[in-house]
């Protein structure tokens, strides 16, 4: 539930793209749980209709930043907190900002 309340607001945020191309795409080190954030994907994919790309990129943190940098990073990249303020200070991400009624339909703790 919650990783499909994630998927709804990052297809939410990615608005305008995804007009002109429904896909979102994800990153995720290869060696994380890829198998199973692509099936989750698939299965958003067939209640959307907006196709869903895992892919797990080789050198993913310098890649986010060249791609991020040029404004072609991915809408999603699972990764560990400790870049996170390096990548917000440079402007490499969006600040998600969901729905009140997105907000609703998600358990509070999942928020916290």
């Amino acid at each position: 539930m919650r990783l499909a309340a994630l998927f709804t607001a990052a297809a939410l945020v990615a608005g305008p793209a995804l007009a002109e191309t429904p896909k979102l795409l994800i990153w995720i080190n290869g060696d994380k749980a890829y198998n199973g954030l692509q099936k989750v994907g698939n299965a958003f994919e067939k209640a959307s209709g907006v196709k869903v790309v895992v892919e797990h990129p080789v050198d993913p943190t310098d890649k986010f930043q060249q791609a991020a940098g040029a404004g072609k990073g991915p809408d999603i990249f699972c990764w560990p907190h400790d870049r996170v303020g390096e990548w917000a200070k440079a402007g490499l991400l969006t600040p998600l900002r969901p729905s009140e009624k997105l907000k609703a339909e998600v358990e509070d703790q999942a928020w916290k």
